[in-house]
């Protein structure tokens, strides 16, 4: 009979039509070879029942061992795994936003000062010191979640500093979540083949950061060279590592460099982070980048069916930014028309013809866009636009 094996390949199933055929040709052994085993007899529906059983038993060893593996497993089968390698799914993850801030030269606005969407409010994560009447910077949600932020909604001042007069956020900001998706656990889990117990590898210094508490995305690359380089734009100092982090608390972010990095090597970046040891009475300085977020813009072209209802571009808005909300843009990322279809898979109220993007402000269309190793891209609903043909 047909049945599914265990071997050092791993489970090898079978199909579930030849286990059936497998049965009939049993039970015609057993009771004759004009046995009606149709599904309306008797033996017909123990037929079925057999091949049911032995089925199951097959597809509860599969999800055994698929559930030994950080590719497979999910849920909480995903968290007892992850343990094993260090890593620990995340919770409660603030929503990032980018604002700019206009006021006073050399107005200087501490870390964790306050403003406000009217319902939320958000604190600086870095100092930002104003010049030539103006500052830009990252500033993150004090509630954890998935609060949205669309584009020009943070525009009130909670923390006054006199010479900062306004803020504003021109992008939309980057959406936290409650909980860590399997997606976006096990993309962290296996970027850097599971680093986050080594030391000094670039990997595993990325791999710490990026398990740090309201941490969305880590960028790194390092110069071994005894020269300066330039990487995708950015200047890297001889033996130095380059680090862009979206979201994090810049304290936390430096004692992990401060443990992982090699002793002397030197860090690049536009922000500049601190961490005191009192073990040893040192305060740690680095540099550290903080990306800079682009507009995205994205046109549906879709042609109506038999299911297509009259708010079906409300619909399809919704479905996208639900999706990016469980799979956050990354720094760096390259970002396709085709990775965001995923967002609209199953809609069947639709027939999906394309799905170009553009930075906002860009005269034309494309299939995808790059984004620097300093750059992230953000989408606000307001930039989803459709065109019915």
């Amino acid at each position: 009979m047909s049945t599914f094996s265990v071997t050092n390949q791993g489970v090898i199933t079978v199909d579930t039509s030849s286990i059936r055929e497998d049965f009939v040709e049993a039970y015609k052994t057993a009771l004759g070879a004009n046995l009606n085993t149709d599904a309306s007899t008797f033996q017909g529906q123990m037929i079925i029942n057999d091949t049911a059983t032995l089925t199951t038993a097959m597809n509860e060893v599969v999800n055994i061992a698929n559930n030994f593996s950080p590719y497979t497993a999910t849920g909480e089968a995903l968290d007892v795994i992850a343990t094993i390698f260090g890593y620990y799914r995340k919770q409660g993850v603030a929503t990032t936003v980018y604002l700019t801030l206009t006021g006073t030269s050399g107005t200087v606005i501490p870390a964790g000062s306050l403003v406000s969407d009217g319902t939320h409010e958000y604190a600086s994560q870095d100092e930002i010191t104003l010049v030539d009447s103006a500052g830009a910077g990252w500033f993150q949600c004090t509630e954890a979640g998935a609060v949205r932020c669309p584009i020009a909604t943070v525009t009130s001042i909670v923390t006054t500093i006199s010479g900062w007069d306004t803020v504003i956020n021109n992008t939309a900001g980057v959406t936290g979540y409650a909980t860590e998706t399997d997606n976006e656990f096990r993309q962290r889990i296996t970027a850097n083949w599971l680093n986050v117990r080594a030391r000094s590898v670039l990997g595993a210094i990325i791999d710490n950061v990026a398990s740090l508490d309201n941490v969305i995305s880590v960028c790194g690359r390092e110069n071994p060279t005894s020269n300066t380089v330039s990487i995708d734009g950015q200047s890297l100092t001889e033996h130095s590592i380059y680090l862009c982090v979206l979201g994090g608390d810049e304290s936390e972010i430096a004692k992990v460099i401060a443990n992982q990095k090699t002793l002397g090597a030197g860090t690049n970046g536009d922000t500049t982070i601190g961490y005191y040891d009192s073990v040893v009475g040192y305060n740690y300085q680095y540099s550290i980048q903080r990306p800079t977020a682009r507009n995205l813009a994205i046109q549906i072209v879709y042609e109506p069916n038999a299911y297509t209802s009259a708010d079906v571009q409300t619909q399809m808005s919704s479905l996208i930014m639900e999706w990016l909300s469980n799979n956050p843009l990354k720094i760096g990322q390259t970002v396709s028309g085709n990775v965001l279809a995923q967002a609209l898979d199953g809609f069947n109220q639709v027939n999906l013809l394309s799905v170009k993007v553009k930075v906002e402000g860009d005269a034309n269309w494309s299939d995808y866009i790059t984004n620097t190793i300093a750059q992230v891209a953000t989408l606000d609903a307001s930039n989803i636009s459709f065109s019915e043909v």
